[in-house]
């Protein structure tokens, strides 16, 4: 009898395999790549609203889409990051700080409503953020960044924020130009989604 369960589990298992080696046989290769850059978009269903909004430095786009999330009324505060390192270029000394500052007033942002925390990777600004956020006693947030860095965003501020009682949502930016659709036939969707793999990897390695 102990053998017959034994006999009967092990051909549900080589079942089980063969119907997935069937199913990759038959569906197209751009079904797996499509899903590849898939796994990388995480969000928050229904958005509610929030102490504050994390905008995460990077894209103009994140900017754009957090300050959208403002003005509709689902935080009263906003709290962006930025390079805290300089770039240096030929007879050129960039400040991603007043660069961030400066497209702050641009889009008639009271100051009293904004937070800016220097960081220089994922894992500071989620550090640094949290930080703030105890500081100010906020206990919710919105965190904003590009479809294909939410995975990863989602990951490190969720081990952060950890048993911390903050509430975390996850917005993506809409309308982005990152699209999973034929994305390996796009130079720069090809080289983002190898770079970012290569950095999941890394963060689950290092954190």
């Amino acid at each position: 009898m102990i053998e017959y369960i034994r006999l009967k589990k092990k051909w549900f298992i080589l079942s089980c395999l063969a119907i997935i080696l069937l199913v990759g046989a038959v569906l197209p290769y751009q079904f797996w790549l499509t899903r590849l850059a898939m796994v990388l978009i995480v969000q928050t269903d229904s958005l509610q609203p929030v102490d504050t909004i994390i905008i995460l430095a990077g894209d103009a786009e994140r900017f754009q889409h957090g300050v959208s999330l403002y003005e509709s009324e689902y935080a009263p505060h906003i709290i962006f990051t930025s390079d805290s390192a300089p770039l240096l270029l030929v007879d050129l000394h960039i400040n991603w700080e007043e660069i961030t500052t400066n497209a702050i007033k641009k889009a008639g942002i009271s100051e009293g409503s904004t937070s800016l925390v220097l960081s220089t990777s994922t894992y500071d600004d989620a550090k640094y953020s949290y930080q703030l956020m105890q500081e100010k006693g906020f206990q919710s947030a919105i965190v904003v960044s590009s479809p294909y860095h939410m995975r990863r965003v989602r990951m490190i501020f969720n081990k952060i924020y950890k048993n911390s009682g903050i509430e975390l949502q996850y917005s993506p930016v809409e309308n982005s130009w990152f699209s999973v659709e034929k994305w390996w036939t796009r130079e720069r969707e090809l080289v983002t989604i190898n770079n970012e793999y290569i950095k999941l990897i890394f963060y689950r390695l290092k954190y």
